[in-house]
């Protein structure tokens, strides 16, 4: 029976008998001689060693295991022999034709962080840029719930780390032949690197010492710069993408709108003749062009290629670009001087009357312009009998004062801008508006018109009523929301609130004559207690509320 010798290959113990252990003491002192004047031969030689215990390891069915001749002969098979080796002037490509298994570890030499994105990328065989890539995306659409999956993976896929290590992870063979060849690449590849610092006039005693260091940091820097190139890549195609189709939709929209609205109207808030459609394309390469940029931006990031766009077009590009912004400045400016000089003119009208005949102000509703179509918030389009379009507005207000002369009289002042003094009192003279008088009515119009050209010029009607002192007047309750804010009356009532009452012009103000008063006395109710005291002289209001105390005086 043969004696059983214990071993130790890569700390790890192994039993093999007397015949089997010659074999593979044989095995590993020729690979040595093999390797002993080639570069890297220690890590070649400690390589092999752990792949031949990974294989020793796969062996044992057990703790008592003892390693035979045939599994001695079986491991020398799948590694190679030292004779078939030492007539190769290279290794053989045995790489390229292996199909086998993959295992799954995280690469070192191409990672961000642990390098898992670098081992995924072997094992599916796909680059790691579109690995990261897909990892970014997930990134975002899971709201970061991709980043504890990655740590598991970091936690739980082991590291390559050597060399055997990174050929099953790319599905090579691990043979001597390939053991051999890998170390030669990283040979080369730290020789590589060596060069490339000495190209850059380091001292060669501070490279020695710092040379390991300054390649962390160095791999550090580029692949932050790798990561914020990739983020500001994706950030830039999403927003851009968006503002885009966005910016499609616009004028797709658009474009419907404007073959359904009469251009007139579509020219409705603008002084010039300019087509709205050419301004809104303007406006669209303004916004739009910018954006397009950004997304060959994002793109050439996430592709790392030099151009995406040709010269030529970003040229062509910049030049719209330039041209829109300054046909838009342009336009900006004339709108804006087009409505910079302030003109009116006033018509006075005087009537004569009887001071103790009441003045019954009302509003005239009835024009055929009533049913008309509303294009904007206070502007509407209208036909005359002649076919001739007009705009039409209800930019009135109506003042009450007291009579100077003791005359019952309306000022009817028109108001606009323009270009220029006399382009505005041109503006101001074409606005049609009409009062009339009769038998103590006056009636007024809710409305004024001027030519479909004024478009969104601000023109306004106001008109001052003088009325003799003494007068009484009435006010309709239609006439309520025409009414200026600076109308005096004893009443301290706004606006509307003055509509539908018997009024006396007294004193430069208006005294209501129906309005409920209590003078002298007290009156309350449930919510509110009110207190008027007065005298031929004084009025004292005190009101008690859910507001609290108000106290007015009035002096007359």
């Amino acid at each position: 029976m043969n004696k059983t010798i214990n071993i130790h290959l890569a700390q790890t113990l192994f039993s093999l008998d007397e015949n089997a252990y010659a074999l593979l003491k044989n095995y590993l002192e020729k690979l040595e001689r093999l390797f002993k004047n080639t570069e890297g031969a220690k890590d070649i030689l400690e390589d092999i060693e752990a792949r031949i215990a990974e294989l020793f390891t796969n062996l044992k069915k057990d703790n008592l295991y003892v390693i035979s001749v045939a599994d001695v002969e079986q491991v020398i098979e799948t590694l190679g022999t030292p004779e078939d080796l030492a007539g190769e002037e290279e290794p053989t490509e045995t790489s390229a034709q292996y199909n086998g298994p993959k295992k799954l570890f995280r690469d070192p030499d191409d990672r961000f962080l642990g390098g898992v994105a670098g081992g995924l990328s072997h094992y599916v065989g796909l680059d790691s840029v579109w690995i990261r890539l897909i990892m970014l995306i997930l990134f975002f659409s899971s709201v970061g719930g991709v980043v504890l999956v990655y740590i598991l993976l970091w936690i739980l896929i082991p590291e390559a780390k050597s060399t055997a290590d990174k050929l099953m992870m790319k599905g090579e063979p691990v043979n001597v032949s390939n053991i051999k060849k890998k170390i030669k690449e990283e040979i080369d590849q730290v020789g590589d690197k060596v060069k490339d610092v000495d190209y850059e006039n380091i001292g060669n005693q501070i490279k020695k010492k710092s040379k390991d260091f300054s390649d962390i940091l160095l791999k550090l820097a580029r692949g932050v710069v790798k990561l914020l190139t990739l983020l500001i890549g994706i950030f830039l195609l999403f927003i851009s993408s968006i503002v885009l189709l966005v910016i499609f939709i616009s004028t797709v929209v658009g474009s419907v709108f404007s073959a359904m609205v009469p251009q007139e109207i579509m020219q409705f808030g603008l002084s010039l003749d300019i087509p709205v459609v050419v301004l809104g394309f303007f406006a669209l390469l303004i916004v739009g062009i910018p954006f397009i940029f950004l997304f060959t931006l994002g793109l050439q990031l996430l592709s790392q290629n030099k151009s995406v766009m040709s010269r030529l077009f970003s040229l062509i590009l910049l030049g719209l670009w330039i041209l829109s912004l300054i046909t838009l400045m342009i336009f900006g400016i004339i709108e804006s001087k087009s409505f910079a000089i302030n003109a009116k003119s006033t018509q006075n009208i005087a009537w004569e009357q009887q001071t103790q005949d009441t003045l019954k102000i009302y509003l005239n509703e009835d024009h055929k312009y009533r049913e008309t179509v509303t294009v904007f918030n206070q502007f509407t389009l209208v036909e005359n009998d002649a076919g001739e379009k007009l705009r039409l507005d209800n930019n009135i207000r109506l003042l009450i004062t007291e009579s100077k002369d003791n005359t019952l009289a309306m000022a009817i002042e028109k108001n606009a801008k323009g270009w220029s003094q006399s382009k505005a009192s041109k503006t101001t003279e074409a606005i049609d508006y009409n009062i009339d008088y009769y038998d103590n009515k006056l009636m007024i119009d809710d409305f004024w018109l001027s030519p479909i050209n004024h478009k969104n010029n601000p023109e306004s009607v106001r008109l001052n009523l003088s009325v003799p002192e003494g007068k009484y007047l009435f006010i309709d309750n239609d006439l309520g929301a025409f009414l200026s804010h600076k109308i005096k009356n004893d009443q301290d009532f706004y606006r509307k609130r003055i509509a539908g009452h018997l009024w006396q012009m007294q004193n430069g103000e208006l005294v209501c004559q129906d309005c409920d008063k209590i003078n002298g006395e007290m009156h309350f109710d449930e919510d509110s207690l009110e207190i008027n005291l007065s005298d031929d002289n004084t009025v004292i209001k005190v009101n008690i509320d859910e507001d609290g105390l108000e106290i007015k005086k009035k002096e007359y």
